[in-house]
């Protein structure tokens, strides 16, 4: 009989005790490997955002750094829309700042290979119609081509909503704030496109330079029709979602709401998708950050929009208080008498291409001279200690304007395009004439300045054919005049002290021309001195009778006389630019061309120099006075420079000698100038040395690009990878 063998099997205990070892065993090592999945996803989507991020930024460095400039981003031109929701959950446009930079690429190829409206390709020597501007080498120096590189934001598709099913942000109340999100995301992007804002067609036959309207629109037919060209800062040039919403109001460009087809609008966003590329990731980097609160994930609002940070930032390199380095037009101890004096008439900073600029005077502390020598107006004028500062700022009608307390006494903006424009006038035009005449305060401290934002210079000084009010009057004609139409300053008769005619009689003070005043003033020398011992004999040439101009009382050329800029008390701080005057007037030579105008030639403004024929003297600013009453005996003496009789021999003679705009001609004996008209053209400012210009801008020379890549790597891991990296690109070929 043959025995059956035993069978052994587990038990249901050992088969559950094993079970839940096997479980912990996995729980033990399937989590961390689960968490090292996550870890090295979230590191590699880490360091896609780095790698990223140092490839765009190098990528714009060098399109900055190789360009032709780069246009003025800041306000409106470098602003755009995005749509996100608000605080009820409607989609609303919000505007973000400096994500919006427009390069200007260097010229490349020959200009004169366009046929017709195409161009040739270099390559292939053949005229290709779809060339719309030169191609090949670039011109050297780097002048601006047809092209330009655009940098923006904008959703990968522009015509759907923000979508991100990445992000769980919720409004207050504890709603998703975009709802629930599915389907492929829709972020904002990082876009970079050439395109050509001007093309050629033909018009009636004619190849004619027009704006592209496949990419932009046209102010002269769409918005404001006193402009022409291209409209370069909409706002909503990509976004037409935000379009409808703000419909045609000023914020988009306009300066009055226009009808616009829609259709044309989203046919030009098409076509910037086409010439655009994506230069972060077309899914899961987002170009946008809403501001939440991190632990609760709640979003931030200001007022019933929600706070949104960009992601790019293209922003001008900001320079704070900068004091403008000051350019001298003669150097001391050259040329003139109290050189020491003389202001500048450009300043300089470091920078040009100014956006956002602030600008602040320290005027130098008025003085309006109370006795001789450093307490005369000749004295230079102390740095400024404290109280008034004249400062540029936005008037109502956003000019710029330059003000002090109380008002604004000189439009910038309107000098500028009057001047750009070749408009009469320009400078007279730009006063606020009823301010300055009620206020002595604002005169005494006036100073008119004219930036100049895109070389970084400010200008000082004015043309005297910028001064005035009669418009027909010829430009060149706009000179200080005796008469009260004809240009020029009339010489007058041609007589010497020798014509007995002038040899006593009238006073010295009643004349008719240059020559008279001289030969009475001859005569009548000796009697006019209180103290005759100390005076300078009359045929001393460095301090007796003299043939001269005085400025401040030859009113412009024209039917309404009006005042020289330099007429005492109107601009106590005004002076005449060295180096700017041309003086004509009749030739004082014996020969074929006496008689005829010829130009004048400037000598140092120094006693030991004297003046011959066809010369002259000048000065430029006020010179330091000798004490009148001490010295020469003269009583009630005023050394205020805003008193000035031109009948008083102290004041209008001798203390004329010390005032600027006075013009000292040949004053030898027996040398009359020939009968004749003088012309005298010249720049005046208002600057002196110890005043101070302050500029705070940002400048597009030196752009500052600020890149944050924000990753979603698709991992468990509830925040995205976050990088930023920061670049700085010289415009190297910028234009001067």
């Amino acid at each position: 009989m043959r025995l059956r063998k035993q069978r052994k099997a587990f038990t249901l205990i050992e088969l559950l005790t094993v079970m839940a070892i096997t479980a912990v065993l996995l729980t033990v090592i399937a989590v961390p490997v689960v968490q090292s999945f996550n870890l090295t996803r979230a590191a590699q989507g880490f360091a896609n955002a780095q790698n990223r991020a140092r490839l765009v930024i190098a990528q714009i460095e060098r399109e900055v750094s190789n360009s032709a400039g780069i246009r003025d981003n800041s306000g409106q031109g470098g602003s755009l829309y995005i749509m996100v929701p608000n605080n009820a959950g409607v989609q609303t446009p919000v505007q973000l700042s400096y994500v919006k930079m427009d390069i200007a690429a260097p010229a490349q190829g020959d200009p004169s290979t366009r046929v017709g409206t195409a161009f040739i390709d270099p390559d292939t020597g053949k005229v290709d119609p779809t060339l719309q501007t030169t191609k090949g080498q670039m011109q050297l120096p780097g002048v601006p081509g047809d092209t330009i590189v655009r940098y923006f934001i904008c959703r990968r598709d522009p015509f759907t909503n923000y979508n991100n099913p990445f992000q769980r942000f919720r409004n207050p109340g504890g709603a998703l704030w975009l709802g629930p999100q599915n389907g492929r995301d829709n972020l904002y992007v990082l876009m970079r496109a050439e395109v050509q804002p001007y093309v050629y067609q033909t018009i009636a036959g004619v190849p004619t330079r027009v704006v592209n309207s496949d990419y932009f629109m046209d102010l002269d037919r769409d918005a404001d029709p006193n402009t022409s060209g291209p409209l370069m800062d909409d706002t909503t040039f990509m976004d037409p979602l935000a379009r409808n919403a703000l419909g045609g109001s000023p914020a988009l460009g306009y300066t009055t709401p226009q009808a616009y087809d829609p259709a044309d609008r989203d046919e030009m966003i098409r076509n910037w998708l086409n010439k655009a590329t994506v230069v972060t990731e077309v899914s899961r980097y987002d170009m946008i950050m809403p501001i939440a609160n991190p632990s609760t994930q709640e979003i931030k609002y200001s007022g019933t929009l929600p706070v949104v940070v960009p992601l790019v930032r293209f922003q001008p390199t900001r320079l704070n208080t900068e004091a403008a380095t000051k350019q001298l037009a003669v150097r001391p101890t050259e040329e003139s008498d109290n050189v020491e004096k003389i202001g500048p008439d450009v300043y300089l900073t470091q920078y040009g291409s100014w956006a956002d600029a602030y600008m602040r005077i320290f005027p130098s502390l008025y003085n309006p001279g109370t006795g001789a020598g450093a307490a005369s107006a000749g004295a230079v004028r102390v740095p400024w200690a404290g109280g008034t500062t004249i400062d540029l700022v936005q008037d109502v009608n956003g000019d710029s304007v330059l003000s002090v307390p109380g008002g604004n006494y000189f439009n910038i903006t309107r000098y500028t395009t009057l001047k750009a424009s070749g408009a009469d006038y320009p400078f007279t035009r730009s006063l606020n004439i009823p301010f300055l005449t009620g206020s002595p305060a604002a005169r005494q401290e006036f100073i008119a300045l004219a930036p100049e934002p895109s070389v970084g210079k400010i200008i000082g000084s004015f043309d005297i054919r910028d001064y005035g009010v009669d418009n027909a009057v010829a430009y060149d004609e706009r000179v200080p005049s005796s008469t009260t139409t004809a240009p020029g300053i009339v010489v007058g008769a041609t007589v010497t002290p020798a014509d007995a005619t002038y040899t006593a009689g009238a006073s010295w003070d009643t004349y008719t021309g240059i020559n008279e005043r001289f030969a009475r003033l001859w005569h009548q020398w000796d009697s006019l001195w209180p103290n005759l011992a100390a005076a300078p004999a009359r045929d001393d040439l460095a301090g007796g009778v003299k043939r001269w101009l005085d400025l401040r009382f030859f009113a412009q050329a024209g039917p309404s006389a009006e005042q020289s800029p330099l007429t005492p008390g109107l601009f106590p701080r005004i002076s005449i630019t060295p180096g700017s005057e041309t003086i004509y007037g009749p030739d004082q030579n014996p020969g074929p061309n006496y008689g005829k105008i010829v130009r004048y030639t400037r000598v140092p403004n120094v006693d030991s120099v004297t003046v011959g024929p066809n010369q002259y003297k000048i000065n430029y600013t006020d010179r330091k006075e000798p004490d009148w009453a001490g010295q020469f005996g003269f009583g009630a003496v005023n050394y205020d420079k805003s008193v000035a009789n031109p009948n008083d021999f102290l004041q209008g003679v001798l203390q004329a000698r010390y005032r600027a705009g006075y013009v000292e001609l040949n004053s030898r004996y027996g040398e009359p100038i020939p009968a004749g008209n003088i012309y005298v053209t010249y720049r005046f400012q208002f600057t002196e040395p110890n005043d101070v210009v302050s500029v705070d801008y940002g400048s597009t020379e030196l752009m500052e690009v600020v890149l944050t890549i924000r990753n979603y790597p698709q991992t468990n891991i509830p925040n995205p990878q976050m990088v930023t990296v920061r670049g700085t690109a010289a415009v190297r070929n910028k234009l001067r």
